[in-house]
């Protein structure tokens, strides 16, 4: 497991960018990548690549949720980028992808789970804090221009 995985930034972005299609994406992204280079076989990517579906839909869904604006001009936008663009886009992947790994062996005991889960958490919370803040700032008004960005689930 990457003590830095900077993907990640890249699904809080496509998440808020794009909605569901970005929560898609991110989830096919991983499953098509780790099965091809051999990482997984694609019946256990298929369970393990919800944790990166997850990593989209959250900030999506907070975003959404709390009419933020991507571009965090506000108190608010600021506020639904800490929940859910940096803390609840990880934890919830972490949580459910560690778990998956103790299930299968992959893991040798709760302690590597806890161990696992909290270094995946600090990791992602740096990458998306050195990545995805800069980029949303500063791009996403150029995203908005595009036929791309979605305003609400799918358009």
């Amino acid at each position: 497991m990457a003590a830095l995985y900077p993907a990640t930034a890249f699904e809080v972005i496509f998440g808020v960018w794009f909605g569901l299609w970005g929560a898609i994406a991110s989830y096919l992204g991983l499953l098509i990548a780790g099965t091809y280079a051999g990482w997984f076989p694609l019946p256990l990517g298929l369970v393990l690549s919800v944790s990166d579906f997850l990593a989209a839909f959250m900030p999506a869904l907070t975003f959404k949720l709390m009419k933020a604006d991507p571009e965090l001009k506000t108190k608010r936008d600021w506020i639904a980028y800490i929940i859910g663009g940096v803390i609840l886009s990880s934890l919830p992947g972490s949580l459910y992808y560690n778990y998956i790994n103790l299930l299968i062996g992959w893991l040798p005991s709760w302690e590597a789970f806890w161990v696992g889960v909290v270094s995946w958490n600090l990791g992602n919370y740096i990458v998306v804090l050195v990545i995805a803040t800069p980029l949303l700032k500063i791009v996403t008004r150029y995203v908005k221009r595009t036929g791309l960005y979605v305003e609400r689930w799918l358009s």
